[in-house]
């Protein structure tokens, strides 16, 4: 009689059975095999059951870490994902680690469901096809034919998006070219690599303002081909536009007002269209000087002249050209430059102003805390934002996650010195020793985290913790105060006594039998 060890896939565990081994050849394989099907947990499945009766095409006797290899035998691709790390049994953790049965239990009948899979908890992220942009919105069925294995998808964009190719196969099949994922319509194209760089408006054109009917050999380069409609002229100055338009707007003529009528235009008169000037007709002459066409915009009803250009400029009349550093002292930078002049002087120019900060922007929510020196904090940029104070100056630096507090968790008001600086005065709701552990709460705790508290308790106390007094919670033993347990023994059977079932018969000394491995 002899014992062997064989090894049940289903249950992964060994079964001694005595076996009579008869002195015949041939014998010993037909026993291991009887035995082997004796001990089967049940049908495998459908697709498994042609190598049903040998089951040493998926089981090595007495040794489960080759199962997988046996596995991988018969699912090629999925032995050749797990090895190059791609697909999913590659790129998921578990399925490129873990054996093949963790996931694909046998022996559950011909029926049993072997693939275990939920589409809605499903991460294509772990596949070689993640989904981004508008396929994030799609179930599987929009892609996923039910005729073929989620492998044998295909994953070009021409092989799903045929019927929305509007060029007709003309433009071939790379359709990430111009298409993005986000948005069939959102097209980028380099147009720089035809005949035709687009440049100025055209760059706002959509591809069928000019390329209709999805054609796109043989364009017209010209630009009467396209533009004959927006011809004012009728054709009567001939074909040549560029002479006179650009690319950059077909109402911006590329027209030399200097040459022809003595009037450079500049600054604002650029972009100004030319019947906002020529009303009448362009043989009408107009004046040259800025009171000529302004004078309904001066708002100082003439008062000061009508030498305009002394403040105002050409770029913009409302950007006056006065010199506020040099008239007053005081330099217009930062939020002050573009401020309206009547923002300070509310009464008259005339009427002095004060220069310094706090002249101006009172009352000072900080209750004068911080002095006068404004600037030291806050820029000319704006007074609320970028505010400058570099705390570790001051007598509470900010180390850990107070790193990370807006202002408003700990200062309550402007007035920053009201706040408190100890732990126990901020974060008293948190402290859930309800006091018993006093106020000192960096003993223990660290401003890098509220919970990754150390103490050490062999330095600090006056009972070092050994054994299982190493995994108890503090509340365990400290039921009351530090003050209250001052006076608690550091024997054992000042914590234990009520645990002695000697009755103290045998001493306090319970050291001299037990240990604190275990009681």
């Amino acid at each position: 009689m002899r014992y062997e060890f064989v090894r049940c896939a289903a249950f992964g565990a060994c079964l001694v059975t005595a076996l009579v081994t008869l002195a015949l050849p041939g014998r010993a394989d037909a026993q291991r095999l009887n035995l082997q099907r004796l001990v089967m947990p049940g049908p495998v499945v459908q697709v498994h059951q042609a190598v049903e009766e040998n089951c040493n095409s998926c089981h090595v006797e007495n040794d489960g870490d080759s199962q997988d290899s046996l596995c991988g035998a018969c699912h090629i691709e999925i032995l050749s994902d797990r090895s190059a790390r791609t697909g999913f049994h590659g790129r998921n953790p578990a399925a490129a680690l873990d054996g093949c049965f963790s996931c694909h239990q046998e022996h559950e009948g011909r029926d049993a469901q072997i693939i275990l899979f939920d589409e809605s908890s499903f991460d294509h992220d772990q596949t070689d096809f993640p989904l981004a942009g508008a396929h994030l919105a799609q179930v599987c069925g929009d892609c996923h034919d039910s005729r073929l294995t989620y492998r044998e998808t295909p994953n070009e964009c021409v092989d799903c998006h045929t019927e929305n190719d509007v060029h007709m196969g003309v433009l071939g099949t790379a359709c990430a070219d111009c298409h993005s994922e986000a948005d069939w319509l959102d097209v980028e194209f380099d147009h720089s690599t035809t005949l035709f760089p687009l440049s100025g408006a055209h760059q706002e054109a959509v591809c069928v303002d000019c390329h209709r009917n999805q054609t796109f050999v043989g364009t017209p380069l010209r630009c009467a081909a396209c533009h004959a409609p927006d011809d004012v002229h009728n054709g009567r100055n001939g074909t040549a536009c560029a002479d006179c338009h650009s690319d950059q707007s077909w109402l911006l003529p590329n027209f030399d007002h200097w040459m022809a009528a003595g009037f450079a235009l500049e600054g604002a008169h650029q972009g100004a269209a030319c019947q906002s000037c020529h009303t009448v007709d362009l043989e009408t002459a107009l004046p040259q000087t800025c009171f000529g066409c302004h004078q309904s915009d001066d708002s100082h009803g003439g008062r000061l002249g009508e030498d305009c250009s002394s403040c105002h400029n050409s770029v913009s009349w409302a950007n006056t050209g006065f010199d506020h550093l040099s008239a007053t002292s005081f330099d217009l930078v930062g939020a002050h430059a573009v401020i309206e002049c009547v923002d300070c002087h509310v009464t008259s120019i005339s009427t002095a102003l004060p220069n310094d900060c706090a002249g101006c922007h009172e009352p000072d929510p900080h209750a004068g805390q911080l002095g006068q020196q404004c600037a030291s904090c806050h820029a000319e940029m704006s007074w609320n934002a970028d505010v400058l104070f570099d705390h570790g100056l001051s007598q509470f630096p900010l180390l850990g996650l107070h790193a990370q507090a807006q202002c408003n968790d700990c200062h309550e008001n402007l007035a920053f010195h009201d706040a408190a600086e100890e732990c126990i005065d901020c974060h008293v709701d948190a402290d859930i020793h309800a006091g018993a552990f006093g106020t000192d709460c960096a003993s223990c705790h660290n401003p890098v985290a509220w919970q990754a508290w150390i103490f050490d308790h062999n330095i600090v106390g006056a009972f070092p913790l050994t054994g299982a007094h190493r995994e108890l919670s503090c509340a365990t033993c400290h039921q009351q105060d530090l003050q209250a347990m001052a006076g608690t023994g550091a024997t054992c059977a000042s914590c234990h006594r009520h645990d002695d079932p000697h009755e103290g018969r045998f001493g306090p000394a319970c050291g001299s039998c037990h240990s604190t491995e275990s009681f």
